[in-house]
């Protein structure tokens, strides 16, 4: 696991991957439970966090499931989901989706109203949400930079580059960020220009991990993931749409450079 995550996500993933994995081979919760000698609503608690499986019950699991080779993986996050699981911090279903990113190996991005989290720079992210928001994308963006860095292709709409957040200084940090990580091999930056063309979408990205992709889609309370085919396809094909529509890296650097130059 290249980012470190809380207890707290780490159950996210943990019932995320156990609901994936169960679905995948077919068994029911009812099956699984007899399998491990407990209740259905024993297993069901566990899949949901409530409790959490032992591991000598995780690796029966993962045999029974044909998995063997994901223990390791399901392992180290029952072994952080023991940990303190501290405050809620507000980020509710969102959870999943720093977790996800945590083992991404490539993730897609369009948000129409900020810089995405996984390329905010201190002070964007302290004025958008605050210290504890700043501290969380901090974390969550040794993503890109790990040994084995996932992939990140980010369209950004130009009104948000232009939206000022944090005062002046923090937008010339960020623009300068942004022209920083957009050096790196892995992280791709295209500009979908100010005005004209069809609406907007809301935000959403898609998140690739060894053996899964993942749409999810944010609302202010909420978020919603979809691993079906032809969900992940509707997203796939709305993002390629984006991308096409947005200018390449090259000019999207020029842009976001310009915006970044002192007046006059």
């Amino acid at each position: 696991m290249r980012v470190r995550v809380g207890a707290r996500v780490a159950r996210r993933l943990l019932r995320y991957e156990l609901e994936r994995m169960c679905a995948a081979a077919g068994v029911t919760h009812a099956e699984m439970g007899a399998r491990l000698g407990v209740s259905r609503a024993s297993f069901s608690q566990a899949v949901a966090g409530k409790n959490l499986l032992s591991r000598p019950a995780m690796e029966v699991l993962a045999t029974h499931l044909d998995v063997v080779g994901r223990l390791p993986w399901l392992i180290e996050l029952l072994t952080l989901a023991r940990g303190p699981l501290g405050e809620a911090a507000g980020v509710r279903d969102q959870e999943l989706a720093i977790g996800l990113e945590a083992v991404a190996v490539r993730v897609e991005v369009f948000d129409p109203l900020a810089v995405t989290p996984l390329l905010q720079a201190p002070g964007y992210a302290r004025g958008l949400a605050g210290a504890a928001h700043a501290d969380a994308v901090a974390l969550r963006q040794g993503v890109l930079t790990a040994g084995e860095p996932a992939e990140l292709d980010w369209v950004a709409d130009e009104s948000a580059l232009r939206r000022p957040v944090g005062g002046p200084s923090a937008m010339a940090e960020q623009h300068a960020h942004l022209l920083a990580m957009a050096d790196l091999p892995n992280v791709t930056i295209r500009v979908l220009p100010a005005g004209g063309g069809p609406p907007r979408p809301g935000a959403f990205q898609l998140i690739s991990t060894q053996d899964a992709v993942v749409a999810c889609q944010e609302t202010r309370r909420a978020a919603h993931y979809y691993t079906e085919p032809d969900a992940v396809a509707d997203y796939r094909a709305l993002f390629d749409e984006l991308r096409e529509r947005a200018y390449d890296p090259g000019a999207s650097r020029d842009l976001i450079a310009g915006l970044g130059a002192p007046a006059g």
